[in-house]
């Protein structure tokens, strides 16, 4: 009887695709109980209902009966969804003791998450109906940072950031990876947690964490807040030609020293330097001037008359801190870089042609190392992150010399 009851369900589902904690599973089940794969399907695409929060007048109620009140779904859709593990519960402290049966208990401040399907008919032209679907460019963008995955344990995932790809808060014509984060969930408990950014197109090592006291301990790595130190160091290749001065260190580093502060009009504010002796540092993060602190270690790897590729270590995290410095202290802006200069200069624009007004931002945070992280005696943490294609590309073209690939 129970199992012609769950062969009905199934029936009545129809082509639902698998959405456990593990992973995204591109597949359904039909009448016959046996796996039908839907990648590529013409009549049907794979979205998932935003978060929803459980209210305080909520609190102690089941898990079917909420989805059944808040997702407007039949009752024994929903069941059949839990019990497939097309539901995630997070949130609150409580969840991870969130038994995900129809009849597990919600706590206020958990937060549940539903995958369905629908088909293109449905979907398209349809507005304001709280779904969000998943696109052709999403699932190849998820599939491209899963074959880039640089290091993952228990606790982080760390993965080589592609081009192109707002980190929070993109534009709905824009990817954004923190919408794509429950598909990298694999075996944890939860979707993996921003802990700091990387500008739309800068690539490089991304650090995610994969549980709530990981994130709180690198939050206050990455912010200052924690005393472990953390090293990170960029590979940026100029539009102009740099020199290495006479006061530079043995290594050939030097040390880049201003104030930053943002400037403009409402709605196109943008970091701009200010002199060093302006920074009040007894208020360093809330100076009524915004003025802080912002200092950086350059040393210039390779240069001709045409640009140069340059190590970046920036000693504070300051917005866009790298790219001003190169643009207002070395007066070589970063190649691509159209926001703090012209992309790229007149000498180069004979090399790149009609691609000039198109070239990819030529900045890479390469290598990340977290001091002290598996333990306080010198347990740490090194991650580095191969060159994306355009810059082997660009320096082939401009005649520069890359750095190895294998660095310290």
């Amino acid at each position: 009887m129970a199992q012609v009851l769950k062969q009905s369900l199934v029936a009545m589902a129809k082509s639902v695709p698998i959405f456990t904690q593990r992973a995204f599973a591109h597949s359904a089940r039909g009448k016959s109980g046996s796996k039908a794969n839907i990648d590529g399907a013409n009549d049907s695409v794979l979205v998932w209902r935003p978060l929803t929060q459980v209210d305080h007048n909520e609190h102690a109620m089941r898990l079917d009966t909420f989805l059944q009140r808040r997702m407007k779904m039949p009752i024994n859709i929903v069941r059949l969804k839990i019990l497939n593990k097309e539901v995630i519960v997070t949130g609150s402290a409580h969840a991870r003791s969130v038994e995900l049966k129809p009849q597990g208990i919600l706590h206020a401040g958990d937060t549940v998450q539903v995958c369905t399907t629908r088909s293109t008919s449905e979907t398209s032209g349809k507005k304001g109906d709280g779904v969000k679907r998943m696109s052709q460019k999403e699932q190849k963008m998820i599939e491209k940072i899963r074959n880039s995955i640089l290091y993952r344990d228990s606790d982080l995932l760390c993965i080589n950031k592609p081009p192109d790809l707002s980190v929070q808060g993109g534009s709905k014509q824009r990817l954004e990876l923190d919408a794509l984060l429950p598909a990298f969930q694999f075996d944890a408990e939860e979707p993996p947690r921003l802990v700091h950014r990387l500008d739309k197109d800068t690539t490089g090592v991304l650090v995610l964490a994969r549980t709530k006291v990981a994130a709180t301990r690198l939050a206050n790595i990455f912010s200052g807040v924690a005393k472990s130190p953390i090293d990170k160091e960029y590979l940026a290749m100029l539009c102009e030609p740099i020199s290495t001065p006479d006061s530079a260190a043995s290594d050939g580093s030097w040390i880049i020293e201003s104030g930053i502060v943002m400037r403009g009009p409402q709605g196109r504010e943008k970091m701009t330097i200010r002199r060093v002796e302006e920074v009040d540092d007894r208020y360093p993060d809330q100076n009524p001037r915004g003025i802080k602190r912002a200092t950086t270690i350059v040393n210039c790897i390779d240069a001709n008359p045409v640009g140069s590729i340059v190590s970046l270590c920036p000693v504070t995290g300051r917005k866009h801190q790298l790219r001003v410095h190169c643009a207002q202290i070395l007066k070589a802006p970063i190649l691509g870089d159209y926001k703090f200069g012209a992309g790229c200069s007149p000498s180069n624009k004979q090399l790149f042609g009609n691609s000039s007004d198109t070239i990819p931002m030529h900045l890479h945070l390469r290598r990340l190392v977290l001091r002290n992280w598996f333990s306080p005696n010198g347990g740490d943490l090194e991650v580095i992150a191969p060159m994306p294609s355009h810059f082997a590309r660009t320096a082939k073209l401009m005649k520069l010399s890359l750095p190895p690939t294998k660095v310290r």
